[in-house]
């Protein structure tokens, strides 16, 4: 197993690699679209998918402690001071 040197840009790449970072095409000689740039979209898009999965469970507790807080606070909020006999 050797490693192989871009002649575009002189990174070296696993022998088994079939283009380099910066596009070179190993077989054609050829620049193409870089095989990086894909991945890199897959990582991003897949980041933004899991953020927003995240801020959505995220909304939702925030939700479900502010109805615990408005259920439990609810009766003095709405009960007249006459009632409580807080003068």
């Amino acid at each position: 197993m050797t490693d192989k040197q871009c002649p575009r840009c002189s990174l070296w790449s696993s022998d088994t690699a079939l283009r380099c970072d910066c596009g070179y095409d190993f077989e054609t000689g050829t620049i193409e679209e870089s095989y990086y740039k894909d991945i890199e979209k897959k990582i991003k898009t897949r980041n933004q998918t899991e953020n927003k999965k995240y801020l959505n469970w995220f909304a939702h507790i925030i939700l479900l402690i502010v109805l615990c807080l408005v259920i439990t606070c609810a009766p003095y909020l709405f009960t007249p001071c006459w009632i409580l006999g807080c003068e």
